[in-house]
């Protein structure tokens, strides 16, 4: 009997010992189980912090977790429809804060990327006080990216809007997007400065630009000179004609043309040529540099009114002395002063009047004449009747 109840005992001690080792081994395993949970929730924090859930890099102005900065806003008061390549544009760029309050400091920079095909001479943006900024090329698109100011906050401090104003000028024509965005400052010593970089502070903007060349605007003036053939006389008017039709092929130019006319002669003087303008009427004014006389003519706008491309000038010189007069005329630009048509040039030869001859006087008869009796007079009185 007592061996019955020995075996007895064992045997519930045995089962007591087995319970417990069944005990321990199964929260061994859920201690495991846990461990692995935690690292697979922690990796999946940390990749979601560093990476835009969405895929879309910010473009639409998804704010990716971790993010300091909002999607910046950009304006402009440049007139940005019809751009050239020596336009200045005034850009703003504003980007607020993410949060209100950052526990953990930071340092910031600005990144400008321009998309399209150019490199870095053809592109200028000048910020601050003369501050440019250094364009390197990139292989994706023909891009070129530039660094702009950097800023920086303490820890434990409330943050504020950031704003950068800058102006840009792009050289080379074509298409182009450019994209702003604010970026860590570690990425310089890394390397990942683009905007699907973990270190993007922010989403990016971006401004689409169409650049045109810029033409100088210019006006070419056909012009001719005609004149009456042969001599001339002195104290008649010699009437002169001047065709002028203007051409500004496909630039934009507007102004005012003068045209000029000058004599030319050995000895010349102001008061030796008179000269006017039919229609309107008006004399020429003469300026005197050497043996030339200068005056102007005529000014006229072409392209002002619809279909003005082409005019006449009705010219009448008066020559005091004769000689041979050597008759120049051009048109120029009044705004520039540059002549813009060829130089006419014609020669007028002028004779003077020869003066018509006066009948020699009757010789008086002397006093003591025998011959210059009366009847000698009344047959000389008779035969001048």
């Amino acid at each position: 009997m007592v061996l019955d109840k020995y075996k007895q005992f064992k045997y519930c001690l045995i089962q007591q010992r087995m319970g417990k080792m069944v005990d321990r081994r199964s929260a061994g395993v859920w201690i495991i189980a846990l461990l692995i949970v935690g690292l697979f929730v922690a990796s999946t924090s940390i990749s979601s912090s560093i990476q835009d859930p969405s895929g879309n890099d910010g473009k639409d102005g998804v704010i990716k977790e971790g993010l300091d900065y909002k999607k910046p806003s950009i304006t402009s008061n440049t007139n940005l429809r019809e751009l050239k390549n020596i336009d200045i544009i005034s850009i703003k760029v504003l980007s607020m804060p993410q949060q209100e309050f950052l526990i953990e400091g930071g340092e910031w920079i600005w990144v400008f990327k321009l998309e399209g095909n150019l490199g870095p001479n053809d592109a200028v943006i000048n910020y601050g006080s003369n501050n440019y900024v250094a364009w390197t090329s990139v292989s994706d698109r023909n891009a070129i990216v530039g660094l702009g100011p950097g800023f920086s906050q303490g820890p434990s401090s409330a943050t504020s809007p950031r704003e950068i104003e800058f102006d840009l000028n792009i050289i080379k024509s074509g298409k182009y997007v450019l994209k702003v965005w604010i970026m860590d400052q570690k990425s310089l010593d890394i390397g990942m400065i683009h905007t699907s970089s973990p270190l993007s502070r922010s989403p990016y903007s971006e401004l689409s630009l169409v650049i045109s060349e810029y033409k100088k605007p210019y006006v070419q003036i056909d012009q001719r000179l005609t004149a009456p053939r042969g001599d001339q006389e002195t104290g008649k008017a010699v009437r002169l004609k001047l065709t002028d039709r203007a051409d500004r092929g496909d630039t934009d130019w507007t102004g005012t043309i003068v045209d000029r006319i000058s004599i030319e002669k050995d000895g010349i003087k102001i008061s030796d040529v008179y000269g006017s303008v039919r229609s309107p009427s008006s004399s020429i004014k003469w300026s005197q540099n050497d043996d030339v006389l200068n005056g102007a003519l005529k000014t006229t706008e072409p392209f002002s009114e619809k279909g003005l491309i082409g005019w006449t000038v009705d010219i009448d010189l008066i020559f005091e002395t004769d000689g041979t007069y050597v008759i120049k005329t051009w048109a120029e630009d009044e705004n520039t002063k540059e002549i813009v048509s060829d130089v006419s040039s014609i020669s007028v030869r002028v004779l003077g009047n020869e003066p018509e001859p006066k009948p020699e006087p009757e010789p008086e008869p002397e006093l003591n004449d025998p011959d210059d009796s009366f009847l000698s007079r009344l047959f000389r009185t008779s035969r001048q009747r």
